[in-house]
């Protein structure tokens, strides 16, 4: 059986650092390279993955999608971390795929609902006028592509809250575990009903973990 190839796009890189936080230390370039290197491990057991860049270089906007079609991918999922003038953006998360329905409004919709189902504490920026959630954009690196695309903001990094969140190593593990079950619940592939759940349980456990020990803290 021909395992299904799906490229991961680590948003930014290299001269281009992405969205800066210097405040905790943290890029947006290095952040998202973490979540699609984590996301490849993830999917590794039933499709071929391909990330853009490998390490912390620069990759144009144009030669990206260039290679999920040279290598006709089956998906391709740019990944990156938001940033706005506003704090209210902080603990939120949002996906884009380019105007009108197609296959790629299916992806993106696979990989936010299990993103929300992973961090319940952040909230989905959504955009219902079409009956879906993702927002519809114009984007370079996912409008040059033949296969179903889509970028995903993963949260917002100016942000104190939405920074704590990217910097936690479980918070972009549950990331990258979306990115993994969106692609296989779209492209029908793997185990989801073993090895998947096992994954959601597990960091399940870590949640429930993580909310006993601020209340300790909190009653310290």
């Amino acid at each position: 059986m021909i395992r299904p190839l799906v490229v991961l796009d680590p948003g930014h890189g290299g001269r281009d650092p992405g969205a800066v936080n210097e405040l905790a230390g943290v890029t947006e370039a290095e952040m998202t390279l973490d979540v699609c290197r984590r996301a490849e491990a993830l999917l590794s057991s039933c499709c071929e993955v391909v990330l853009t860049r490998e390490k912390d270089c620069y990759v144009s906007l144009r030669a990206r999608p260039v290679l999920a079609n040279k290598l006709k991918a089956s998906a391709f999922v740019s990944y990156h971390f938001n940033a706005s003038s506003s704090s209210r953006t902080a603990l939120s998360f949002e996906g884009f795929t380019t105007p009108g329905q197609n296959r790629s409004d299916q992806l993106c919709q696979a990989i936010l609902d299990a993103h929300g189902r992973l961090l319940p504490e952040q909230s989905l920026r959504a955009d219902r006028s079409d009956q879906d959630d993702d927002k519809e954009a114009n984007f370079a690196v996912i409008r040059g592509t033949d296969c179903p695309s889509c970028l995903i903001e993963g949260e917002f990094i100016h942000t104190i809250h939405g920074a704590e969140l990217i910097k936690n190593d479980n918070k972009r593990q549950m990331m990258a575990l979306a990115v993994a079950l969106g692609v296989k619940k779209f492209l029908e592939v793997g185990n989801s009903s073993d090895q998947d759940r096992q994954d959601f349980d597990f960091l399940a456990s870590i949640q429930v973990i993580e909310k006993e020990l601020e209340a300790i803290k909190k009653n310290l």
